[in-house]
């Protein structure tokens, strides 16, 4: 035994195998089932810049095609590979490991999508289903007021990303409220996902308001039932002589708002973008977290409130706010932006 070890690695010194082999293959010639002699046990896509779609077959020219473009890395034993293409710019560069494992550089999908300039780049947890920026309207919300009509439109006045907002605005009444729904198909059940930014101010145009209540709201109807997940955020009165100390609520199973111990601030200042995500799961009708700018609460201990309803199944979530004193021709608003809805959230 020790003879034939001594053997073999004398002949490795004799060979001096590599780890692994760079191959470049220019476009500008066309091939069709080219073999190409190399052996190994994977092969990553190095560079792959061409406009022509390379494919290839490992082993035998019989084999399946194998579409480079879009892969990053193929793992398989292989003792030769064949080459196809047609004639056009650019190159392929493969590296060919021997019993090492080679990755190309790169990053994750959330990492990729955020620096396209995806919207989804605060809270990256979960499956995004729908992102809404309110670039094409608001066509897809409807709105409903109470005590006073107020107003729901795209707004370029203040905006998170891509120049447009939704901007809601309550009536100029005292305890006027406003609404905005977006309806959703019936999910698959898992842990679900709904997040927002939205800024606010003490003052706008020279009038004075405050938003009273700012409420996120998701509602499932599965065709017996309704659930409701509802979370309430009070900020306090700005223009009161002391400072009044926010107060968070959650809807318990009763149908009864209820405080939460936790005492969150959020800015009203010169139109920040504050971040609100609530996290529910559907699958056993009970609260997950929630999450106000770099605040996280964890709610798992509590159970959502379920009522009777034939409502064809579906998902709403909604977002709303109440006004406080307003003065004369006053109204209290809020602009939203990036509404994101994820489900498989942990």
């Amino acid at each position: 035994m020790v003879s034939e070890l001594n053997r073999k690695l004398e002949g490795l010194r004799h060979e001096k195998p590599k780890n692994y082999e760079v191959f470049s293959f220019s476009a500008a010639t066309a091939r069709s089932n080219v073999e190409v002699a190399a052996a190994g046990d994977s092969i990553s896509i190095e560079h792959y810049p061409s406009a022509s779609p390379f494919f290839i077959r490992l082993n035998e020219p019989g084999n399946d095609l194998i579409d480079l473009s879009r892969l990053r890395r193929i793992d398989f034993p292989f003792y030769r590979f064949f080459l196809t293409n047609v004639a056009g710019n650019g190159n392929i560069v493969l590296n060919i490991g021997r019993g090492l494992r080679l990755e190309s550089e790169g990053i994750g999908l959330e990492e990729l999508a955020v620096r396209l300039g995806s919207i989804d780049n605060f809270d990256q947890r979960g499956q995004v289903i729908l992102l809404d920026d309110f670039q094409y309207d608001v066509v897809n919300w409807s709105a409903v007021y109470y005590v006073s009509t107020g107003s729901f439109a795209r707004s370029s006045e203040f905006w998170k990303s891509k120049g447009y907002s939704a901007k809601i605005a309550t009536g100029t009444t005292v305890s006027s409220g406003v609404e905005i729904t977006r309806r959703l198909p019936y999910p698959v059940l898992s842990n679900f996902g709904f997040e927002y930014s939205y800024a606010s101010a003490s003052s706008y145009g020279g009038d004075s308001f405050w938003v009273y209540k700012l409420v996120t709201k998701i509602l499932i109807y599965d065709g017996e039932y309704s659930t409701t997940f509802e979370v309430d955020y009070f900020p306090g009165n700005p223009w009161a002589e002391e400072p009044e100390t926010p107060i968070l609520q959650y809807l318990n199973s009763n149908n009864v708002l209820t405080n939460l111990s936790d005492v969150v601030y959020i800015s009203n200042t010169s139109y920040i973008f504050n971040v609100i995500k609530l996290v529910v799961d559907f699958a056993n009708t009970k609260y997950r977290r929630i999450i106000l700018n770099n605040t996280e609460i964890n709610l798992s201990q509590f159970a959502s409130y379920r009522a009777i309803s034939s409502t064809a199944p579906q998902i709403r979530i909604l977002i709303g706010i109440w006004a406080g004193a307003v003065a004369v021709d006053g109204t209290s608003m809020v602009w939203v932006d990036n509404v994101i809805v994820t489900h498989k959230e942990p």
